[in-house]
């Protein structure tokens, strides 16, 4: 017989992917954060040049937005970054 699968079966099988791969991340416990929460999160990245130093360098900030409401709290989602640097 068949029947849908739950979210936590999703995850749990990710998260065996994963350690097969040898990384040990929850998916689960990541996802929960995004899919049991109320609003969204809002990235700000900017990019900066020290005036000490002859580099760059960025700096990204999170806010929480929530349609409607001008509501503010300090829960922050995870995000993999990826920066890829040429000249």
């Amino acid at each position: 017989m068949y029947s849908n699968a739950a979210r936590d079966d999703l995850w749990s099988k990710l998260s065996q992917a994963m350690h097969s791969e040898g990384r040990d991340i929850n998916i689960g416990e990541m996802m929960d954060r995004w899919t049991l929460q109320m609003g969204y999160p809002v990235l700000t990245i900017s990019k900066n040049q020290s005036e000490q130093l002859p580099t760059h360098y960025i700096t990204v900030n999170q806010e929480h937005f929530l349609y409607g409401l001008d509501v503010k709290n300090n829960n922050r989602l995870e995000f993999k970054i990826t920066c890829m640097m040429w000249e």
